[in-house]
């Protein structure tokens, strides 16, 4: 981890970022897709693999019909390296891999996996730390799993 802004700053950021990062992991896996967008700064940019930005307000109607259509969701995240500047700014590597399950009927299940790998630019705000830019680096969607089955 690289640190600009005094001694201790990043790893007190990364904390922080943690605890930001676990209440949308939270949020996802309630399917709450508001308080799941509460960690989207106003002024997002979200760049997707294939070059196209979106904002805050495209991704969180991507992400309410998600979660939506969604039965079950997991995330889960893997910190590559967390670079601080200052101690109201933080960019972030991550690997990211989120587990996706769609049911029919409530016998045919559906189940995929995204693995994703990007740079995550937060800012420390009054409603706490948030996203305001990301760059999708890498992106794999697994081949879906189905299966019949009650439950």
């Amino acid at each position: 981890m690289t640190e600009r802004g005094g001694p201790g700053g990043t790893a007190r950021i990364a904390a922080e970022l943690d605890a930001a990062h676990e209440r949308a992991r939270e949020a996802y896996a309630r399917r709450d897709a508001s308080a799941y967008v509460a960690t989207f700064h106003p002024e997002l940019a979200y760049t997707q693999l294939d070059g196209r930005t979106v904002g805050r307000e495209q991704l969180a109607r991507d992400v309410h019909a998600q979660l939506a259509r969604a039965h079950a969701v997991s995330t889960e995240f893997r910190r590559e390296s967390l670079e601080a500047d200052g101690a109201d700014a933080a960019s972030e590597l991550l690997e990211q891999r989120a587990t996706f399950e769609v049911r029919a009927f409530g016998v045919l299940h559906r189940e995929w996996v995204v693995r994703r790998r990007g740079r995550y630019d937060w800012v420390r705000t009054a409603d706490g730390w948030q996203l305001r830019r990301v760059q999708v680096l890498s992106e794999d969607v697994s081949r879906p799993r189905t299966w019949l089955g009650f439950g």
